[in-house]
């Protein structure tokens, strides 16, 4: 399975903005023969907590043009967006598939500095691509609990959308080796660029195998970079 990673620079509430870069970037992966494009941690409106309550309905709103997108262009696309749930708001990773309804994971285990915008959503999944997808969201993929929780569905891959800072990207690069190799799956990392929240987003997109070795990762550019699973083939295009 081929598997685009899109590093992107969204700006804060552009929503229409934030769609386009989202399109351009699937286009980008189409070119390479990817099935699966996958955005950082809230990319459609970008990681600014305190607009996800006002800002949710013009996040969905968009997905009717994303499914248009993929149903005619045959690729799945994970967005980042909040997602309402039924006490709250959640922090979700939305899976849209081409002519299938879409699919939301949302985030289980949240940061401390979450708390007062979104709560925790209850269900861990996995998503039965050409690969078996376990899909985590920034903080709970730094967590041995959340890993160890996914390995149980039997995931090939496994899929951290993040929103992280220089240090915080710094700080999580031996886990994901780890992790990669004690469970023998792909852990792959895109994460976002630019301003944000009360940081700046550092890029550094990557992807390590299943023996735990880093095979490809990105500077602090807008990029795709994807690999194939089958043959551990990569490749980067700039955006």
């Amino acid at each position: 399975m081929r598997i685009a990673l899109a590093q992107i620079q969204s700006l804060s509430g552009n929503l229409k903005y934030n769609f386009e870069r989202h399109i351009h970037a699937a286009e980008t992966a189409l070119k390479n023969r990817c099935s699966l494009v996958v955005f950082p941690e809230l990319s459609l409106l970008n990681y600014e907590p305190s607009l996800a309550k006002e800002r949710m309905n013009d996040g969905e709103a968009f997905i009717d043009a994303f499914q248009i997108f993929c149903n005619h262009n045959k690729i799945s696309m994970a967005v980042g967006l909040p997602v309402a749930l039924q006490s709250g708001i959640g922090i979700g990773l939305k899976l849209i598939q081409p002519n299938q309804q879409p699919s939301t994971y949302c985030k289980r285990y949240l940061h401390p500095d979450e708390l007062p915008y979104f709560i925790a959503g209850k269900e861990a999944i996995t998503w039965a691509l050409e690969e078996r997808i376990a899909p985590a969201i920034c903080y709970e993929s730094t967590l041995s609990a959340h890993a160890t929780e996914a390995a149980k569905m039997k995931p090939s891959v496994y899929l951290a959308s993040v929103a992280k800072s220089a240090n915080g990207i710094a700080k999580v690069q031996e886990h994901y080796a780890a992790i990669s190799k004690q469970h023998q799956w792909w852990t792959l990392l895109v994460n976002m660029l630019g301003p944000a929240d009360n940081f700046v987003g550092a890029g550094s997109s990557a992807i390590w195998d299943p023996e735990g070795k880093k095979v490809a990762s990105l500077t602090n550019t807008e990029a795709v970079l994807w690999v194939d699973t089958i043959t551990s083939t990569q490749g980067i295009d700039q955006l």
